[in-house]
Order: C-alpha cells, then sequence, then structure tokens
C-alpha cells in the first residue's frame, strides 16, 4: 500500500508565535485553553528553531509522492553536531549553514548538551519512554585528539569504542549494529547494510532515539473500521481507520487541516497536517517554512472534531550523502574536507551519512525509534580509483612534445 503521510512528532515548549488571525471552530466549554508549562531547565530556543528548520528543509528533499516517509531530524542533527565538533574551515562554515548550527562551537555544544538533558528528563517511564543515546567508534592505532573525544564525550555523552576497521570489517559492522538495535529495542536493526563500511573508516558517530507512548486518551478499538482512503481520486485502498471524537487543538484555513494529538500527560503530540487534495499537498509541501509551522502552531485552538485516522507502520531508509550536498555542504564530503579538529590534520572525509526510522500508529499510541550513523573515512592511505570504461568514451591519439592531436575518436559500442 503506497500511502503519503505527512508526520510531525513535536515537544510543545510554551507559545512559539503570537498571531493576530485564526480561523478555528469555537472551544467546547468543557476544553481547557492553558498551555502546557514550559518544564524547568528548558534549552535553548534558538537552537530548537535552527533543529526545526533543518528539519522541514529536510524534508522537502526526501518527500516522495508514492512511498511513505518517515524520518528523525533530531537523530540526524545529534549525529551531524558530533560531526560538527571536528569541522574546521569551510566544510565548518557549511554545515553550520545548512544544519542552521552555530557559528561559535564554544557555545553551541554546551547548549546541544542542555537540549539532550531536556529530551531525557522527559522519559517518564511506562506511559512515556523517550530515551536517546550516542556512540564513537573509531579505529584503534589511528590518532585522534584527546580534545575531540573530550568534547563529544562531555557534551553528548558519547562513549568510545575502538574498533578495527581495517582487519575486521564484518565484526565492526555488527558490533555497531548490535549497538544501534540494543538502544532501539531493536526495532532499527542492520542499520549499516554490507557493502556500505569499508576498510577506510576510521570513525563511526553513532545517534539512536527511542519513543514509545500512549494516547493521552487512547482510541476504543471496537470503534475501529475498514474504510477507503484515496492515494489519488482515482486509487482508492482499504485501510483501518481508528475513530475518536472528543476535544483536540484544531486548525482549519484555506490550505490546511491541522488536529493536535496529545499524548500521556500532554508533554509530546502528534500533528497531523492534511491538505485538501493533492494539488493542495503540493503547495503545502512547496511553502513548508519554520515560519509556516510556528504560525499554525500558534493558531491552533482547542474544539470538539470527529477524527478518523488511519492505522499505520512503515519503515524508511535513507543515504543522505547526496541530499546533505543538494542542500549545500559539499565540502565535508570531499577531498578538500577539514575535519582538522579530530586529528590535527585534514586527513579525514564524510564518507556516508546513514539514518533508518520505524514508526507504529495504533489505538494505545506510537512506537517509533531511529538512528543515525556519520562514517568518516581517511582521504588517501594508498586507495587505488577505478576508472572502469564501461561507457561511450572520446578518446585521443597525440605527440607529446608538441601535444599535437593525431587522431580523435568516440567510442559507443566496442564490439560494433
Amino acid at each position: 500500500m503506497k500511502i503519503h503521510f505527512v508526520f510531525l512528532s513535536l515537544v510543545t515548549i510554551g507559545s512559539l508565535l503570537a498571531c493576530n488571525h485564526r480561523t478555528a471552530p469555537t472551544a467546547p466549554a468543557n476544553v481547557t485553553t492553558e498551555e502546557v508549562p514550559v518544564p524547568s531547565g528548558a534549552p535553548d530556543t534558538t537552537l530548537i528553531r535552527g533543529n526545526n528548520q533543518f528539519a522541514l528543509e529536510l524534508y522537502s528533499y526526501i518527500r516522495s509522492d508514492e512511498q511513505n516517509v518517515f524520518f528523525s531530524p533530531y537523530s540526524i542533527s545529534a549525529a551531524l553536531a558530533m560531526t560538527y565538533a571536528g569541522a574546521r574551515g569551510e566544510s565548518e562554515k557549511q554545515m553550520s549553514k545548512v544544519l542552521h548550527f552555530e557559528a561559535d562551537q564554544k557555545t553551541f555544544h554546551p547548549k546541544y548538551h542542555g537540549l539532550l538533558q531536556y529530551i531525557e528528563g522527559l522519559n517518564q517511564g511506562e506511559r512515556l519512554e523517550l530515551s536517546t543515546a550516542n556512540a564513537i567508534f573509531a579505529q584503534k592505532e589511528f590518532t585522534f585528539l584527546d580534545s575531540y573525544f573530550d568534547l563529544v564525550k562531555s557534551n553528548y555523552g558519547a562513549g568510545l569504542q575502538m574498533l578495527d576497521f581495517k582487519n575486521e570489517l564484518e565484526k565492526s559492522r555488527l558490533t555497531i549494529n548490535e549497538w544501534v538495535a540494543t538502544r532501539t529495542k531493536n526495532r532499527i536493526q542492520n542499520l549499516i547494510v554490507e557493502g556500505m563500511l569499508t576498510e577506510m573508516a576510521r570513525l563511526v558517530l553513532v545517534n539512536a532515539i527511542y519513543f514509545n507512548a500512549t494516547w493521552d486518551v487512547s482510541f476504543d478499538e471496537k470503534e475501529t473500521v475498514k474504510k477507503m482512503f484515496y492515494v489519488t481520486p482515482k486509487t482508492p485502498v482499504e485501510a483501518p481507520f481508528m475513530h475518536k471524537e472528543g476535544a483536540f487543538k484544531y486548525l482549519k484555513d484555506e490550505q490546511v487541516q491541522i488536529a493536535e494529538i496529545p499524548y500521556a500527560d500532554s508533554t509530546l503530540s502528534m500533528l497531523v497536517l492534511l491538505p485538501d487534495d493533492a494539488a493542495s499537498m503540493v503547495k503545502l509541501e512547496q511553502e513548508l517554512s519554520i515560519g509556516k509551522y510556528q504560525a499554525w502552531i500558534a493558531q491552533l485552538l482547542p474544539a470538539k472534531i470527529n477524527l478518523l485516522l488511519p492505522r499505520f507502520k512503515t519503515t524508511s531508509e535513507f543515504e543522505l550523502s547526496d541530499v546533505l550536498k543538494k542542500m549545500g555542504m559539499p565540502h565535508p564530503f570531499s577531498l578538500s574536507a577539514d575535519l582538522s579538529g579530530m586529528t590535527g590534520k585534514k586527513d579525514l572525509m564524510i564518507d556516508k551519512v546513514i539514518h533508518k526510522a520505524f514508526v507504529d500508529v495504533n489505538e494505545k499510541g506510537t512506537e517509533a525509534a531511529a538512528a543515525t550513523a556519520v562514517i568518516i573515512r581517511v582521504k588517501s592511505a594508498g586507495m587505488i580509483p577505478e576508472f572502469n570504461v564501461n561507457r561511450p568514451f572520446i578518446f585521443i591519439i597525440k605527440e607529446n612534445a608538441h601535444q599535437n592531436i593525431l587522431f580523435m575518436g568516440k567510442i559507443n559500442n566496442p564490439v560494433k
């Protein structure tokens, strides 16, 4: 079944933006309009805005008109923040711009530490479980700066494990995957598939996040019914729809309907954004921005609605290197990369950024997990480039004293 579903999970941190023009039904008398209180030790709001802006911009690059899409921008950001700690020069500038990271790393990483502590503090156990973890897997006997490892450990809580990518590649891959599986309760398995990790790897930075929460008010399974879900106006599929009539924060304007479904104790919630039709979806995706996002949240008002939400479960996998290059940070992936904050030398570059995410939304609540691995490789170390002439090519025969071309041709089919 092909479903295009926009899913955003967020932590509500007070009122994000005041807005004068709101369109929503009148709130029922029994619905509270009080904001969820901001917990003590709230994280830096500029950091959160930057992370949210990156999330929405990344979505615009990985969205699909045919396949389900689900990812954790938080996990991707955290793994790349640990990479950013070692970036310098042009690599640092491009990462700062694309990821919306503060340029001053001396103040940025302590702020990220505050965000990590805040996220961990939201964990409530049985009704709302939320945990995140970071790790560093480094090539043994390869020289890294102690200052880099110390920074990542103190600000990101990342434990260090030495592996041997050069001689025990498969064992190293399985070790990393096992760490991820353990911290996501086996929801994310085989994050790094065979062939993605090479003997050129010197460092793998990993983030894992796990979330499992019940709805503040669960859906009654007896009210779940089969209804038609329209993949396109002419392509209906039958799906199980959960049903609940009740009070939710809600917005309807000329472009979209939005409902906010709270999890236990309203600490976290799900936003569902429903455009009117396929054309409206295209317009909605094109106009997704941090300003729109903040304005929508500010305009949500309590209302009584009749909610029908399809039950769904999906897994997404991404190799984000090309996406991040297109977004404006090709430098750290190139031979000119400057990750000298890791080793003191410009000998490393980002090889791959791998992400995998899982979500299951049902009558009881939501279970979600994600993991991100940033693979850092050495630039050369005797690498032999491959020159595989397996497609049409031009050739020239010349004399070398004056570079005089004697013959020139093109081969489209070498056996014809």
